[in-house]
């Protein structure tokens, strides 16, 4: 029997790191494996590359050889910015050039400190970009893990690729990590700082939705009529035992299922 090339994604949180592997296959996706490992707490400034490179490098053992792995990047560690049309039309390396140019001296950043894509709209440009040493050092991790990510996706923006299994009131798709919310709407994305039922609420009022339009990923809050979303249920043959806690694999579920 001929097995699928293994879409994997793969969320490195801050106190763990948790993976799922899915194949595509007629009629939905069936799941191959999933994985979490305890990861230690981590500081900004403090080197992580070899608590990474330690902790994944069973699991990189296990995977089949040609597998498409897709890597989540902090969202919080990210910049976003909308920029306008430029006066004279231009070609795709003269764009790429003006927007990071642009990108860099709204960031008050050398353009070659700056990693950075982009989307066109029709207004415009949106342009998310990161710090190009960040970047530089999960890259690393990957190649000492013997891996090209087939993607390097803010891991908020994954969230997005569950919002088709929602209910159809959904608007916005929620997703804690650590003691903040990741969220997706279908053209934007971001992470709330403000932990807990507040947190929900104050997202809620800045996006200007109502509670009811809110999918909440695997917890359930007794304060709000927020929606109850199960990510476990975007795959058609799961896997058993599922993880007691699959809210946390909403990330990863996101990344395997294509995000980019």
């Amino acid at each position: 029997m001929i097995v699928g090339k293994w879409q994997i994604g793969l969320h490195i949180q801050s106190d763990s790191i948790v993976a799922v592997a899915l194949v595509r296959k007629r009629g939905g996706w069936r799941q191959q494996r999933w994985w979490r490992f305890p990861l230690a707490p981590h500081h900004d400034g403090e080197p992580r590359r070899q608590a990474l490179i330690e902790a994944l490098t069973p699991w990189r053992a296990q995977l089949p050889r040609y597998s498409s792995i897709r890597l989540g990047f902090p969202a919080q560690r990210t910049l976003q910015r909308e920029l306008p049309r430029p006066a004279t039309t231009l070609c795709e390396p003269e764009c790429e050039a003006w927007l990071g140019a642009v990108a860099a001296r709204q960031l008050s950043l050398p353009p070659d400190a700056l990693a950075f894509d982009y989307t066109e709209r029709q207004d415009g440009y949106a342009v998310t970009a990161a710090r190009a040493a960040e970047v530089a050092e999960l890259m690393a991790c990957a190649r000492a893990l013997r891996f090209t990510p087939a993607a390097l996706t803010p891991d908020a923006s994954a969230l997005a690729c569950l919002l088709p299994y929602t209910d159809d009131a959904c608007q916005v798709i929620v997703a804690q990590t650590g003691t903040q919310w990741l969220w997706a709407m279908r053209d934007r994305w971001g992470v709330c700082a403000t932990p807990g039922v507040e947190g929900l609420r104050s997202l809620g009022a800045q996006l200007g939705i109502q509670a009811q339009e809110i999918a909440l990923c695997g917890a359930s809050w007794q304060e709000g009529d927020w929606q109850a979303f199960d990510p476990w249920q975007v795959i058609t043959w799961p896997c058993l035992p599922k993880p007691e806690d699959t809210g946390c694999f909403a990330v990863a579920l996101g990344l395997a299922l294509g995000a980019a």
